[in-house]
């Protein structure tokens, strides 16, 4: 055992070694690549910053399930299963058999009801829309070529008013 002496109380503390008890992966291939093609028809690459399968969106997602409980985990399935059968029964494709057009264009549908979905396609699109928002926008990509949030950084102008600054004797 350490001893907490940095504060000046001397406490034991117990060494506990990390078991890695993540884990990394929940989905198949294909299944991970059906949803990097959701994830990326969501958040495409535009002139601002890459999309969301340059971000590694489905990466994450692959993670966050992977560590959820078994009802998340079942709901990502059987979104990806009502995917599936929603395109075969309005394409007579699978959803990563259909050209990125008429990808978008099915996404498109779902989403018009995605803040009160009724179908299990249209639950799919809504659960996997948060995801990928959530994902992209807390990945070096969307942070920070997307909303250019630049951390720590102090950015003067006239809206910043920094009283520390002011008692140091430095111009605001």
């Amino acid at each position: 055992m350490a001893a907490a002496a940095a504060s000046g109380v001397k406490a034991p503390v117990p060494t506990i070694t990390a078991t890695g008890t993540a884990k990394t992966h929940f989905f198949t291939g294909e299944e991970k690549e059906a949803i990097a093609t959701v994830a990326d028809l969501i958040i495409p690459t535009d002139e601002v910053s890459p999309g969301a399968r340059a971000a590694g969106v489905h990466e994450w997602i692959d993670f966050v399930v992977a560590n959820s409980p078994t009802d998340t985990q079942q709901q990502w399935r059987d979104g990806l299963a009502a995917l599936d059968r929603s395109s075969l029964e309005n394409t007579g494709q699978r959803f990563r058999q259909l050209a990125q057009e008429k990808q978008a264009q099915l996404l498109k549908h779902f989403a018009e009801h995605e803040f009160a979905p009724t179908t299990p396609a249209e639950r799919f699109f809504a659960l996997a829309k948060e995801a990928t928002v959530n994902g992209y926008y807390t990945s070096e990509i969307g942070l920070v070529k997307d909303l250019r949030y630049a951390g720590g950084t102090f950015v003067d102008g006239p809206e910043t008013h920094c009283p520390a600054r002011s008692a140091q004797g430095t111009k605001e």
